[in-house]
């Protein structure tokens, strides 16, 4: 028996080319972006930064990296793999490893499930999750706040109580629900604006990882001096100015002995970056 995924229950956002600009509140004759030509936008940014070995210094979460990287692409067909077959340690990964990063508390609640039983005694839980549809907003700011939907997470999931029996798959579902379903309308447009300028193709091909990806975007946290030392290049007489000379030894000591925020005031001197 399968379960009905729940991309169904989003509406998928227009590409930005469909999207009309906004045009500000008040009738200022101000502009303003959609959430789609936003996200677009921001992937093409990102994707530029990567083609021209630009540091950006956008700490973005495990969960987006992987989703540039196409590791999620397989959740988006209709039908999914029984929740039977569903290991406890992939559930309990999803939520510690990645949900973690998005929402810590809603982490906490749902490995508390996965740990505990007669969670039905406890909780009185359906597969349905509140959403706040932000997709329709836009320059005018007078629109009436709308009421939260309440989005079944499977195939009657409004009148389906969550027990010890199907818990795992309550659990799995509301992970995904945060990890992809819940921001399809930025998400989608996102990722085409940032593979119009780096293809998934060439990502997938190159078997890069999320944290390769990370450090594209954003340097390493750390400086490695030895590292540093290594592509390094001098000019000048190579009979007097060499790595091996004494200026230049007396030079890597030194360093190695700032502190961080010293090595990285001395990176962005001489390489106009404080990271690497």
């Amino acid at each position: 028996m399968t379960e009905e995924h729940p991309a169904a229950a989003v509406a998928m956002a227009p590409p930005p080319s469909e999207t009309p600009s906004g045009s500000g509140g008040g009738g200022g004759g101000g502009w303003s972006l959609s959430r789609a030509e936003f996200g677009y936008w921001l992937g093409v940014f990102l994707g530029k930064a990567i083609m021209d070995r630009q540091l950006v210094e956008v700490p973005l979460s495990l969960p987006l990296l992987r989703h540039l990287l196409g590791q999620y692409e397989h959740f988006r067909a209709t039908r999914i793999t029984p929740f039977s077959a569903l290991a406890d340690e992939d559930v309990r990964r999803l939520v510690q490893q990645e949900l973690r990063q998005l929402d810590a508390t809603l982490a906490k609640s749902l490995l508390w499930m996965v740990d505990n039983d007669h969670v039905q005694d406890v909780l009185d839980e359906t597969f349905t999750v509140s959403y706040d549809d932000h997709s329709s907003g836009g320059g005018d700011q007078q629109q009436p706040q709308q009421q939260p939907q309440q989005i079944p997470l499977c195939a009657r999931g409004e009148s389906t109580a969550v027990t010890d029996d199907n818990k795992k798959a309550y659990v799995y579902l509301m992970a995904m629900w945060k990890l992809m379903f819940a921001v399809t309308d930025l998400l989608l447009p996102l990722k085409e604006g940032f593979h119009s300028i780096v293809p998934l193709t060439a990502l997938q091909e190159a078997g890069m990882t999320a944290d390769e990806l990370s450090w594209m975007l954003n340097g390493k946290d750390a400086i490695d001096v030895e590292e540093l030392r290594a592509y390094v290049l001098y000019e000048g007489d190579r009979d007097s100015f060499h790595e091996c000379c004494s200026s230049i030894v007396w030079l890597w000591r030194w360093v190695r002995s700032l502190s961080d925020a010293e090595q990285r005031q001395f990176l962005l001197f001489f390489t106009g970056s404080s990271r690497v």
